[in-house]
């Protein structure tokens, strides 16, 4: 499954796919740049898409049994997609 983050023009931002128990995250800098200038809470911005773009180092340091993998990214991108208004989407 692939998690996607996406403008409301609908560009990809950031993505993660999971793939049986692992995953990669890819971000596009140009329109992650786009965000990050257009905004008056940058450092908080580069915080959570941070996170987002490590959430692999992320998930395997607090691993929990009783949420799958596909789960734990879900709701980190839900979060985010909420946060910042933006397009959570699955593949």
């Amino acid at each position: 499954m692939i998690h996607y983050l996406r403008t409301k023009n609908n560009r990809t931002i950031i993505e993660c796919e999971v793939t049986h128990n692992d995953l990669h995250s890819y971000i596009d800098v140009e329109q992650y740049s786009k965000i990050l200038i257009e905004s008056d809470k940058k450092n908080v911005i580069v915080w959570d898409f941070d996170e987002l773009h490590n959430i692999r180092r992320i998930w395997f340091e607090n691993e929990d049994d009783s949420t799958g993998i596909n789960d734990f990214v879900s709701n980190e991108y839900r979060r985010v997609a909420k946060k910042y208004d933006l397009n959570y989407i699955t593949d």
